[in-house]
């Protein structure tokens, strides 16, 4: 188990966001959120002990983006990067399905890890030592359900990035991996159909969609 590395962790109050914080939360973190921060705020009273810095920031800003990685390596660099942030996903069939959701999936999912990569990247290979884990979904390995156009372009686009940076960082002793989770009952999926979610569950072995603490569990077990 990882202890006293500096953990970055963007979507950090989503429900697996969060759960992955609690699993590493003897190291030193450092949360993204934009809107909500219930869950953060629950873990700081649960953990008062805890060393985590928290920033607000719009991950689809690239601007926002530059600052606060401005911040947060002002003082030490980031040893592990988690991002695991996904914009809710709607069922869309393709033809009603307009560019402006593509991008926001592109912005929020692959753009925002191209750039925080690229701030986080130097340290490491200087250190020799690396750990980025991307989190993307089982969807991308055989048939995706119907209408998730725009969230499937993002997931593939991560996929093909994370795939890229494993050959070209590994010299460096840096780790890129991916986590693959079936659909996971956070609220991101509650827009989806409940039909489609009921096949899901039977699909999976324990007759039940994934939690949040199962790729949590994962995540640690690469990290």
């Amino acid at each position: 188990m990882l202890t006293n590395k500096r953990i970055l962790i963007t979507g950090a109050n989503g429900g697996i966001g969060i759960e992955i914080a609690k699993k590493f939360i003897s190291n030193n973190l450092v949360l993204l959120y934009n809107h909500d921060r219930t869950q953060i705020d629950k873990l700081l009273a649960n953990f008062p002990d805890a060393k985590i810095d928290v920033f607000r920031t719009d991950l689809c800003d690239t601007n926002q983006i530059t600052y606060t990685m401005q911040q947060i390596l002002q003082s030490n660099p980031i040893q592990v990067f988690i991002h695991s942030v996904t914009p809710p996903i709607e069922h869309v069939e393709f033809l009603k399905t307009n560019w402006n959701q593509v991008q926001l999936n592109i912005d929020i999912q692959v753009k925002s890890f191209f750039n925080i990569v690229k701030h986080i990247v130097p340290s490491m290979k200087e250190k020799k030592y690396g750990k980025i884990i991307c989190i993307l979904s089982s969807y991308v390995v055989g048939a995706p359900p119907k209408n998730l156009t725009s969230y499937m372009m993002a997931k593939h686009s991560l996929l093909g990035l994370n795939k890229s940076l494993a050959v070209e960082l590994a010299p460096f002793g840096i780790n890129v991996n991916c986590v693959s989770p079936s659909m996971v009952d956070t609220q991101l999926v509650s827009k989806l159909p409940s039909k489609l979610k009921e096949i899901t569950a039977k699909q999976n072995p324990m007759q039940r969609l994934a939690k949040p603490y199962d790729v949590a569990s994962v995540v640690l077990s690469i990290a």
